[in-house]
């Protein structure tokens, strides 16, 4: 992987730099990393929202717990989709004020044209 000149770093590209610089590193650095950055479970829907983003909506697991999350997507350097920091993570606990939430913000969406 190419150097990222330091005044783009970012969470997520130090993140990537560090781990492909360093491909050796196991244990918690490397877990951690595959954690946070997989691909989820289950994508139960995606748009682009640009030529180099995308938003999934997704169920997976978190440390053995059901959640499901909305998240932008981007591509890297090395052309591979990576999470973004924006979007959220719930667990299904939340699902039921989720929805009711989403609702309506959708009937005010309505409303206002």
């Amino acid at each position: 992987m190419r150097s990222i000149p330091r005044r783009w770093w970012n969470a997520s590209s130090l993140r990537l730099s560090v781990y492909h610089n360093f491909p050796g590193k196991t244990g918690m650095a490397k877990k951690k990393f595959e954690e946070v950055m997989k691909m989820p479970d289950q994508i139960v829907g995606e748009f682009a929202k640009n030529s180099q983003e995308k938003v999934l909506a997704s169920l997976q697991e978190f440390k053995g717990k059901p959640v499901f999350g909305i998240r932008v997507w981007y591509r890297d350097l090395a052309d591979q989709w990576q999470a973004g920091r924006n979007g959220i993570t719930l667990s299904l606990d939340h699902w039921p004020e989720f929805e009711k939430l989403v609702k309506a913000l959708g009937e005010q969406i309505r409303k206002d044209g």
